[in-house]
């Protein structure tokens, strides 16, 4: 039986949250790590210069004409600590701090591990992906920037950035990359660099295949 506390964080429109072990043995390292992430949000929003006023308790909230726009609570009932962060453009950041008891051996702590490594690093290559192909993920549904890497795309790889990533797709790539990264990274090169041979090295073999 092991204790461990998670900030489960969600900033997508599906329900289904992210959940980050935070490695810390007293709660209040952990409600810190917790208020970092709460500002980095609200710096992400708002931008650097904005400043954050807090309470006696270490509570903030932001209201303006469209309503609250973040909050972070500290002794608010079940949900607490925990925190939320409107972008302005329809997505809600929330963070919650739980402790969870895990009733698991040593093999199923070791499964689920390498299950949410291999998440983490579908996420990390679908990221990588995107920036090289030139598609911001951000941007409007008709954007024209967008629309143009996703015809030079099509043009040169036979199927659509979107096929890409998907994986119900026969183009799904991301595995691909996935695989590829796990054999070539290397603790003496930064990880940003061993991604983008990855993402060239995968594009490389889907050029190849089509001629």
């Amino acid at each position: 039986m092991i204790a461990k506390r998670y900030l489960l964080l969600e900033g997508e429109t599906n329900g289904f949250p992210a959940i980050v072990e935070l490695p810390y043995e007293k709660l209040s390292d952990a409600i810190e790590a917790l208020e970092r992430e709460f500002k980095r949000l609200v710096d992400g929003v708002f931008g650097k210069d904005h400043v954050i006023k807090y309470d006696q308790n270490g509570d903030a909230e932001l209201i303006d004409d469209d309503g609250i726009r973040y909050s972070l609570v500290h002794d608010g009932g079940e949900d607490s600590p925990s925190f939320f962060v409107h972008d302005g453009k329809g997505t809600v950041y929330t963070g919650v701090l739980r402790e969870i008891t895990i009733h698991a051996n040593a093999t199923e702590l070791e499964r689920g591990y390498r299950q949410a490594e291999h998440k983490y690093l579908l996420e990390d290559a679908e990221r990588h992906f995107l920036e090289y192909v030139g598609f911001d993920v951000d941007a409007d549904e008709e954007d024209g920037d967008n629309a143009a890497a996703n015809q030079t795309f099509m043009d040169t790889y036979g199927f659509s950035i979107g096929e890409a990533i998907n994986d119900s797709s026969e183009s799904y790539l991301l595995d691909d990359m996935v695989e590829l990264f796990e054999r070539k990274r290397d603790c003496n090169l930064p990880e940003n660099d061993v991604w983008e041979n990855v993402v060239q090295a995968v594009l490389m073999r889907c050029a190849a295949s089509r001629r």
